[in-house]
């Protein structure tokens, strides 16, 4: 069932200029350890983009040193993978974080509508 789908996805990624462009945003890396993490927002994207901002800044003292807003923001230090200049196997570690949906949705509602950051 897998192999089935794995292949699905790729026959229709091949079949899509937008794929073939060559950027994918949203993927974070760490090019010595060959690392790279691609963000779920609401699954604890923040955590691991202070992680990866950390460890590819010279100058980083603690994880709250880094403003949660500042990893939101920043388009550089989402890193955007471009394909065409690194190959994925140069990265063996890959990974992502997923969250159950009811918790995803109850945190949303509690971030966005009764929490929300002033600015």
């Amino acid at each position: 069932v897998f192999a089935e789908r794995r292949q699905r996805i790729q026959d229709i990624c091949m079949n899509d200029p937008d794929a073939k462009k060559g950027g994918l945003s949203g993927i974070y890396t760490h090019r010595p350890s060959g690392v790279i993490y691609c963000y779920v927002p609401k699954a604890g994207c923040t955590f691991w983009k202070r992680i990866f901002y950390g460890v590819n800044q010279v100058n980083f003292f603690s994880q709250d040193s880094v403003h949660s807003q500042l990893v939101h923001r920043k388009a550089k230090y989402g890193m955007a993978f471009d394909r065409e200049k690194h190959s994925l196997e140069n990265y063996p570690i890959r990974f992502t974080v997923a969250r159950d949906p009811f918790s995803r949705l109850l945190s949303s509602y509690l971030d966005k509508f009764y929490l929300p950051d002033f600015w």
